[in-house]
């Protein structure tokens, strides 16, 4: 299973908010699923590709050039893809992945969420998309997403794009066929 996990290329987080990711990079090694991200080797990117690894699983990741002084490709993962842009990268992230995992970001984060959201919105593709929750990262742009709602501004049915998890249990039923 490819599963494309978006995320911050930094990583100042609560200690419990990056422990409760690199749980989820461990348990994705240790099933030997692909995980499909940003290609960077600093912050949070670099974290869970790092434990992925740790834990015998295969790291796909896709950097634009004009991003390699900044995020710094990770030189140690199976497959690093130089792109052209960040359109190419989010484009090859989606084709390449069979779901999406949503980790605290910031506004790259952000972007991705909305892109693979607004394709599966308007039934571009049926992946699931889960937004990982840990420690209510995500509690404002929930509160958001429903005040558009509310405002009937947003279909009704974009929430049953994507579903949310607080914990690994969670999100582990979350991803095709619960992946237990």
């Amino acid at each position: 299973m490819k599963i494309c996990v978006f995320c911050s290329s930094k990583n100042e987080f609560q200690p419990t908010t990056l422990a409760a990711c690199k749980d989820f990079a461990a348990w994705l090694g240790q099933k030997k699923h692909t995980m499909v991200y940003g290609g960077a080797s600093v912050g949070l990117m670099g974290t869970m590709a790092d434990v992925v690894l740790e834990n015998g699983g295969t790291v796909e990741g896709y950097i634009p050039k004009s991003l390699f002084s900044e995020e710094i490709p990770h030189r140690n993962i199976q497959k690093l893809v130089p792109v052209k842009d960040l359109f190419e990268r989010k484009k090859l992230m989606m084709e390449n992945s069979d779901a999406f995992v949503i980790l605290p970001g910031g506004i790259g984060t952000l972007d991705e969420f909305f892109e693979v959201l607004t394709w599966r919105s308007l039934n571009c593709f049926d992946k699931p998309i889960i937004i990982h929750n840990v420690d209510g990262f995500w509690n404002s742009l929930m509160i958001m997403l429903n005040d558009l709602r509310l405002k009937s501004v947003m279909q009704e049915n974009t929430f049953e794009c994507f579903t949310t998890s607080t914990n690994l249990s969670e999100l582990q039923a979350g991803l095709p066929g619960g992946l237990q």
